[in-house]
């Protein structure tokens, strides 16, 4: 049944089950505002636009609207301006034509029907960069292998694609390769172009790990996302290894969190873009930190709250630091990556560990000439190194501390 603009702007939304976040009001009001221009001429939305549309959650402690209910709405809008363009047909390429390398970024799967199970669409959207990366000579699926793939099943109809779709457009690539090689024809290498991904990586959203299910911590995700979107500007020197080795922690007890499927499938994509980026010279060598550098570092206490590290722990290991530079012990780069500080005990000092934590990422660059690659998950009772830090890049000014 097609919408009008009157029904477009008077439509209403229930708020999701108690305990969950739907969709931004703000965000799908102002879609829909977009809808109801487009049905009155004064915008030019596609039916495309639409089922690619993509909202936030709500924000915290506002419930937002029934997931289920805005995209029941949606696909109304979708057959209205279908009806209006008089464009009913499928959102794929035809079968008699041949799919190219272009063509996988463009093609738009439908939403299941109502009851029905979908895949979800980040499994299913990773694996179609890897065909367009296929098509363009760049990565090596074979027919067996995507007629093998699986996807999981979408937890939410918003988040999935419609899976006899989606197995079509998958047989037609598999029979599509499968005729290049029996015909030897070469794949397509026109052109070398890394897998669509945002320009800001930054803006990536992601949902919130449900309840009882994997998530990240915020901070890290984005501070790591901002280095992969320096490196792609030339800025930084992440590598697509460190990509796929990058460990994040859960969020802290009351903390947001990102889901941790979300963050995978979107670093699949960059660690394929970065392979992919023109190679860069290596940056020079750092010079080495001197012993008299590590005797004079002094760091801040702890702020209000927080508990740091403790001050005798970091002092001695320093003091190892520094004798090994002096060559009388023999501290190793993995010693200073591996290395935990426990909390101190009542009554006693502690040192900021954002500023501990910061130089001993120093030491590590300068020891190694290289920024390190592996963070190691909490253990107990030993603050992970990983922890939000204060952003310091020397050396932190403070009363002495060491003896």
């Amino acid at each position: 049944m097609t919408l009008t603009p009157e029904e477009i702007r008077t439509a209403a939304f229930a708020k999701p089950p108690r305990g969950e976040r739907g969709y931004s009001d703000d965000a799908v009001d102002a879609f829909l505002d977009r809808v109801e221009a487009t049905l009155l001429g004064k915008d030019k939305l596609t039916p495309k636009d639409i089922l690619e549309v993509r909202f936030p959650p709500a924000r915290w402690r506002r419930r937002g609207y029934d997931e289920d209910q805005v995209d029941d709405f949606l696909d109304r809008a979708v057959a209205t301006l279908r009806a209006m363009t008089g464009d009913d047909a499928v959102q794929e390429r035809p079968a008699a034509t041949r799919i190219r390398a272009a063509d996988v970024g463009k093609v738009v799967f439908k939403k299941p029907g109502r009851g029905k199970a979908g895949y979800d669409d980040e499994e299913v959207d990773a694996f179609l960069d890897r065909i367009e990366a296929t098509l363009l000579g760049d990565d090596s699926l074979t027919p067996q292998k995507i007629r093998a793939a699986r996807f999981k099943t979408a937890k939410r109809r918003g988040d999935a694609y419609d899976e006899d779709e989606v197995d079509a457009f998958l047989e037609r690539v598999a029979k599509q390769l499968e005729d290049d090689e029996l015909a030897d024809r070469p794949t397509e290498i026109t052109e070398r172009k890394a897998p669509p991904v945002r320009d800001k990586i930054r803006e990536q959203a992601f949902r919130p790990p449900v309840p009882g299910g994997r998530g990240y911590d915020e901070k890290q995700v984005e501070a790591f996302l901002a280095r992969i979107e320096a490196t792609m500007r030339g800025k930084d020197t992440i590598t697509p290894q460190q990509v796929a080795d990058i460990r994040f922690t859960p969020p802290r007890r009351g903390k947001p969190g990102y889901d941790a499927d979300g963050v995978d499938a979107l670093l699949d994509r960059l660690a394929l873009s970065l392979t992919q980026l023109p190679p860069r010279s290596k940056p020079k060598p750092m010079p080495m930190l001197t012993a008299e550098d590590v005797r004079k570092v002094a760091f801040h206490r702890p702020r209000p709250g927080e508990l740091g590290y403790d001050e005798i722990e970091v002092d001695q290991f320093l003091d190892r630091v520094e004798a090994t530079l002096q060559g009388e012990d023999r501290i190793t780069l993995k010693d200073v990556q591996h290395v935990r500080f426990h909390s101190p005990a009542p009554g006693h000092g502690g040192y900021d560990n954002g500023e501990v934590d910061a130089f001993l990422d120093l030491l590590e660059v300068r020891w190694s000439g290289a920024m390190p690659t592996e963070r190691l998950r909490p253990v107990p009772r030993m603050p992970p190194r990983t922890a939000p830090r204060a952003q310091h890049s020397g050396f932190f000014p403070a009363p002495p501390a060491r003896h």
